[in-house]
Formats: structure tokens, sequence, C-alpha cells
């Protein structure tokens, strides 16, 4: 499975079976929830309502 296929799997995928709007996508009016990865999927960034948190 390639990342972006994973990434889909457990994000947009369970934020649509669990009726989370907002979530599990990076659109207008979405809840900008982000985490960015390096290269070797260690934790960048980390964005809440779009702010840096981490």
């Amino acid at each position: 499975m390639s990342i972006e296929d994973a990434v889909k799997v457990v994000s947009t995928n369970v934020a649509r079976h669990l009726k989370l709007l907002g979530k599990g996508v990076i659109d207008v009016g979405s809840d900008a929830d982000i985490v960015v990865l390096t290269r070797d999927l260690n934790i960048k960034y980390v964005l809440a309502s779009g702010k840096l948190i981490a």
C-alpha cells in the first residue's frame, strides 16, 4: 500500500465513517488539523485548528 493510500485509510475514510464533519480532509472550511511528516515518517509539525502546536 502506498503512503497516500495509507493516509486516506486512517484519515478521510475514518472521519467519513464516524461522520466527523471538518475532519479527514484538507479543504476550505475544514478544521485544519494536520500532521506533517519527514520522508522517514517522523513527525515534523503538528497543526491543530490551523495553529502550529508542535
